[in-house]
């Protein structure tokens, strides 16, 4: 019979290779943009190295993952709007190709090396109109993004919750993004999240897109 002691430098050692086989890897926001589209405020935004091992593993697994990216306005008084953009990520075994879905639209790319790419970046979203905005007053952009592998129910929480609160601009949506993934999930830690801030900006400034 093994000694405790024995057992427990085991157990420690599995810890240690478990944590060395799936390093942590926030990523980052390489840019974000602010425009003007008629009356719409809409975001640019790239990131990369968002796709971390341990998600990695689980889409080369034929299992989904996650990502959810938080984009609030809000000036120095209140937030003025806040949306959610989620994106599932799956490997189709049976086709061989890597499937993208936001919202109903869904996309497919042949490596994981595209998929990842085209969900890192997001194009035109529309975050708020243009008569929410005071010309006077200044305003920032805060981009908070998340990726984990989920299972289908929780992809299916995580659904709802975007689906209610997207397009707000409330203080109950305050909630970090890191605490949110804890709390739907469960977990005693948050999750590590990407966090990116523009500098303050007024509308006037802002580009003018067709």
């Amino acid at each position: 019979m093994p000694r405790p002691e024995n057992i427990r430098i085991c157990w420690v050692l599995v810890v240690w290779i478990a944590v060395v086989a799936f390093p942590a890897q926030a990523g980052r926001i390489v840019s974000a943009q602010v425009h003007m589209v008629g009356e719409d405020v809409s975001v640019d935004l790239r990131a990369e190295d968002l796709l971390d091992r341990r998600t990695e593993s689980t889409i080369n697994s034929g299992l989904p993952g996650t990502c959810v990216f938080r984009l609030r306005l809000e000036s120095r008084e209140r937030p003025i709007a806040e949306r959610f953009v989620e994106q599932n990520l799956r490997l189709d075994l049976w086709e061989d190709v890597y499937r993208l879905q936001r919202g109903i639209a869904q996309q497919q790319y042949s490596s994981l090396e595209a998929a990842d790419s085209a969900w890192s970046n997001l194009a035109g979203i529309q975050l708020a109109r243009r008569s929410q905005l005071r010309p006077e007053s200044l305003y920032r952009l805060v981009v908070q993004v998340a990726v984990r592998p989920l299972a289908p129910e929780d992809r299916e929480r995580m659904s709802r919750y975007v689906r209610k609160h997207s397009g707000s601009g409330s203080e109950e949506l305050s909630l970090d993004l890191g605490a949110l993934f804890a709390g739907l999930f469960g977990g005693g830690k948050q999750e590590q999240v990407v966090r990116f801030e523009t500098d303050w900006f007024r509308p006037g400034e802002l580009e003018v897109r067709p």
